[in-house]
This record gives C-alpha cells, sequence and structure tokens, in this order.
C-alpha cells in the first residue's frame, strides 16, 4: 500500500484532481488511494493486462479504465491524452519523488509493525 500512501501527502487544494497511470500494481495503489480520498482515477491499461488487475482498478476501486495497446509508447500516449482531457495529474509509476519515497519506506513499515521479523527477501519472477 506505501505506493497509495503517498496520495494522502498532497496538500488540501488538490483533493479534488484526478489521476492518470498506466497499468500494473501501480494502477491499483492510485485507484485504491483516489478512491479513499473520493477523488476520481482514470487509468490507463494494455488491453491484455491481466482480468484481475484491471477488475480491482475498475470495479473494486471504482477507477475508469481506458485501453491501449500494450508498449510503453502507447501507454504513455493515451495517458497523455487522458491527462489533457481531464485535466488530471500524472503519476509515473517508478519516476516520481513520492512514489520513490514511499517504496522507500516500506522495509521500516515492515520492521514497526512485525515484532520478531528475521529477513525481508525480494522475491523477482523475472530472471535478471
Amino acid at each position: 500500500m506505501s505506493r497509495a500512501r503517498y496520495v494522502f501527502s498532497f496538500n488540501i487544494t488538490i483533493r479534488t484532481r484526478s489521476f492518470v497511470k498506466a497499468s500494473g500494481n501501480h494502477a491499483q495503489a492510485v485507484a485504491l488511494a483516489a478512491k479513499l480520498k473520493g477523488i476520481p482515477a482514470y487509468i490507463v491499461m494494455p488491453k491484455n493486462a491481466p482480468k484481475p488487475k484491471r477488475n480491482a482498478v475498475e470495479h473494486t476501486y471504482g477507477a475508469r479504465v481506458f485501453e491501449c495497446e500494450s508498449t510503453n509508447e502507447a501507454r504513455e500516449r493515451m495517458a497523455e491524452k487522458k491527462r489533457k482531457e481531464f485535466g488530471a495529474e500524472f503519476i509515473h509509476p517508478s519516476n516520481d519523488p513520492r512514489v520513490i519515497a514511499g517504496q522507500g519506506t516500506i522495509a521500516l513499515e515492515v520492521l514497526e509493525q512485525v515484532e520478531a521479523l528475521d529477513a525481508i527477501v525480494r522475491v523477482s519472477r523475472r530472471p535478471r
């Protein structure tokens, strides 16, 4: 949830703004944060996005989803188009200082919540 958490750091004047984000777990986090703040979220997802992720974004969290081709260029073009159309703020999934700060505090949050923790291990499904 730390990706969604930074939305709550926005000042009061931004409460009515919308968000645009392209796909993945970040889309779910932004949609959830927007729902909790009571503001709309406009999410760009590739046509081949996994159904459970799309369902979470659209039905569970109430965001409006726009489909595009599954290339970075297509997602960026659609996100920019929707950002302009709705006057929304684009939240980059990995190149936004607030997102980076949220990701950087996740280990601290886990350590604060779990008393007897021996290790935090990141498991990747993608070969490096």
